[in-house]
């Protein structure tokens, strides 16, 4: 079963506690024993969620929590000061917490659920739009541990299987083309293309109608003498640079539809009878390894 991302609070100490928040915002654990060691902590919170971020109350993290949250390779929060007493109570007021333990890691876990929750809403409102409620967790988790730029920088990393595997497959040197096999492959890089690009058209659409949005209201405050407000800097850059991600989408398409043009007709020619020859000189290693690369056998 595939555990949930969520926020991990970690009050260490001769008497330590744990508690899990998941993405949004719903207390998942709350667990404070004496003796809970780094690694029984580890391997309790293993057991309960996948960390995307490990939180301390405490300004200053102690070595415990910044080791934990290096096993897990999570993003680590430390509030700006020590987060006070009313402050933990005040966060924690409606869990009932057993013990200050429990309450101390549970407040650091609000604490760093809060700060994020607007940049949390965002994602949600933007994967609800592209209908990719499936993925919503995967990109709240990269966003949390700052692993991409943006959220359609996420999603295209997410729902790209080469990217997300994190591998570079090693090309094939071939010495017999196999059509019908660069015609698949052609065919699946296009189809994972053509779904990265929709997603990128939609997402910079969206962006583009709240520009518009703005300037309306611009507009309307205009007319009636009040200052009014200017299209934020961020937001038009956001959309300049999906302009160019798209433009280069664009591109990338254009030229797997034509591979697959060309491959479908010297797909035919095979089924013929014919043999396709493609001349390259002379046949030595380097000549096979650059025609296979322009094939665009990998």
């Amino acid at each position: 079963m595939k555990l949930p991302k969520a926020i991990v609070g970690i009050d260490p100490g001769t008497t330590s506690a744990v508690a899990v928040v998941n993405l949004k915002g719903k207390v998942l654990a709350l667990e404070s024993r004496r003796n809970f060691g780094r690694d029984q902590m580890v391997k309790y919170i293993s057991s309960v969620c996948s960390p995307s971020m490990i939180a301390t109350d405490r300004a200053l993290p102690p070595s415990v929590v910044v080791k934990i949250s290096s096993t897990f390779n999570s993003a680590l929060f430390t509030p700006r000061e020590d987060l006070k007493h009313e402050e933990k109570t005040e966060l924690t007021k409606d869990f009932g917490p057993k013990d200050t333990h429990q309450r101390d890691a549970l407040a650091a876990a609000l604490a760093a659920y809060k700060k994020n929750e607007e940049r949390l809403k965002r994602v949600e409102k933007a994967m609800g739009g592209l209908n990719l409620w499936d993925h919503v967790d995967d990109v709240k988790d990269m966003i949390l541990r700052d692993r991409c730029r943006n959220i359609a920088e996420a999603i295209e990393l997410i729902l790209s299987p080469k990217r997300k595997k994190g591998t570079v497959q090693k090309k094939k040197i071939v010495t017999k083309v196999d059509l019908e096999g660069i015609v698949n492959k052609l065919r699946e890089s296009l189809k994972e293309k053509e779904r990265s690009f929709s997603i990128l058209e939609k997402y910079a659409g969206k962006l583009e109608e709240r520009v518009e949005h703005l300037e309306k209201e611009n507009e309307k405050l205009k007319r009636k003498k009040i200052p009014k407000t200017k299209v934020p800097k961020r937001m038009e850059n956001r959309i300049k640079n999906f302009k160019t991600e798209l433009k280069k989408k664009t591109e990338e398409l254009r030229e797997l539809h034509k591979a697959i043009n060309v491959l479908r007709e010297l797909e035919n020619i095979r089924k013929k009878g014919f043999i396709s020859v493609k001349v390259i000189g002379e046949p030595t290693l380097e000549k096979l390894k650059e025609t296979e690369e322009r094939l665009g056998i990998y």
